[in-house]
């Protein structure tokens, strides 16, 4: 009786003859010289690999920073570098006064009023000037709810003189200071700052004080001194 077989079958059973019976092939047998040749070469390898390794991991530290700053030095980098950016920004220092502060950029300062509370928020008595240089007369009058400009004019001499009232929460103007300071002085026992300006134009000065409930300011075509005494005339006369 014949027996079928399948062409799978028949395929695996003719490789399976062939590769039945393999031969043994003997081992090759190495010199003592090859064997420390080779010896050599491996433990070469292995020391190659290992520095290999310790300067991939040096460089890889140098690359990523792994090795991390002490506090105190990371510190000191982030204080210069918020210095940098502060001075490649244009602020160079904070003003600081008896009744106000400031930032002071390359051109100008920007003012505030320090103690604003249990302060009127609106203006609830307008102020006017009860002592004004001979000669001035007022002009023009400008009101919000929280600051007050009048201005007085000198027809003869064409000067001019402002007077300002503002509520402390509001005032934050821009003082130009470009080549000018802003100095500390007093107005009859009030925090004041002032500045004086001197070109081939002439000469003016703005006094800026602080009347406990308001912010009053004077500027005009005067010298320091004449707007201090001024200043002091109306704080001692009232407004």
């Amino acid at each position: 009786m014949s027996k079928s077989y399948t062409m799978d079958e028949l395929i695996s059973g003719y490789f399976e003859k062939q590769f039945a019976e393999v031969d043994e092939v003997p081992l090759p047998k190495f010199t003592l010289r090859h064997r420390l040749t080779m010896k050599r070469i491996f433990k070469l390898f292995e020391h190659n690999k290992a520095m290999s390794d310790i300067n991939a991991a040096d460089t890889c530290e140098n690359v990523l920073g792994h090795k991390q700053l002490s506090f105190r030095k990371r510190l000191i980098i982030a204080l210069t570098i918020i210095v940098c950016l502060a001075v490649m920004t244009g602020f160079v220092i904070v003003f600081i006064s008896g009744g106000f502060n400031g930032t002071v950029y390359q051109d100008n300062t920007h003012l505030f009023s320090i103690d604003t509370a249990n302060c009127p928020s609106t203006i609830e008595k307008e102020y006017s000037l009860s002592v004004v240089p001979e000669g001035f007369e007022m002009y023009d009058v400008s009101a919000t709810s929280t600051d007050i400009t009048v201005m007085y004019c000198n027809p003869d001499t064409e000067q001019v003189l402002v007077f300002g009232q503002t509520v402390k929460s509001e005032f934050n103007p821009h003082i130009n200071t470009e080549g000018f300071d802003l100095q500390e002085t007093n107005v009859n026992g009030c925090n004041a700052v002032y500045i004086e300006y001197n070109s081939e134009q002439g000469v003016s000065s703005i006094v800026i004080w602080d009347n406990k409930d308001y912010v009053l300011m004077l500027s005009g075509d005067f010298d320091k001194n004449e707007l201090l005494n001024l200043s002091i005339s109306n704080e001692i006369n009232g407004f």
